[in-house]
């Protein structure tokens, strides 16, 4: 009798260690740790002014010039202004509104600052982007291509728009209409000027995710 009783004490003994080690080691590795600072993501100031420095381009009952005579023309000149101290990537792009009688790219010649100029139909065609009452684009052509602005930075542009002096008489450009306006593209740019010297210089890059 008394080596059951000393045989059941020894069995709850043995026990009660059991589940006194089993507690420790699992508190041993279930240990938590907790961020005290709160994450915080604040993205970048992306804002361009257009701003219209003479008046808008109006040619009324216009003929073919040469390029010479185009160089003459008053030109409508814009500019693009970085209103953050971001920098920015753009493009300009010359979006078209279609309307009765509309007189046909291949017969415009464009001409932006002292470039060559292209007439418009070789010009990229990309998807127009503006969009308002009363005016509704129905092609987009790019003018100026990855064009960047740092921050608080402005750029001016001179447009001339004409008719080609490659026009015959057979050309069907009589009584014609062509109606467009400036728009311009911006995205932030993924790479600042300082991390991209160190890209150069094989270090390291931190990119902007925004």
């Amino acid at each position: 009798m008394e080596k059951r009783k000393k045989m059941v004490f020894l069995v709850i003994g043995i026990l009660l260690c059991i589940g006194i080690v089993v507690g420790v080691s699992f508190a041993l590795w279930n240990i938590r740790v907790t961020q005290k600072s709160s994450n915080q993501i604040k993205s970048g100031c992306l804002n361009l002014e257009l701003l219209d420095e003479t008046a808008a381009i109006s040619l009324n009952e216009a003929f073919p010039l040469t390029d010479k005579e185009a160089s003459n023309l008053e030109p409508y000149r814009f500019t693009i202004k970085n209103t953050c101290n971001t920098e920015v990537v753009y493009d300009v792009r010359l979006e078209i509104m279609e309307v009765e009688d509309r007189l046909e790219n291949k017969y415009i010649a464009v001409s932006i600052d002292d470039e060559p100029k292209r007439l418009l139909d070789t010009l990229e065609e990309v998807t127009p982007i503006y969009d308002e009452k009363d005016y509704t684009p129905i092609e987009g052509r790019t003018l100026i291509s990855s064009g960047t602005l740092a921050g608080m930075e402005s750029k001016s542009y001179d447009l001339r728009l004409w008719l080609n002096d490659s026009i015959t008489e057979e050309d069907d450009v009589m009584e014609k209409k062509f109606i467009s306006k400036i728009v311009v593209n911006a995205s932030l740019s993924q790479i600042t000027e300082y991390q991209e010297s160190i890209l150069n210089g094989a270090y390291p890059v931190l990119r902007d995710n925004l």
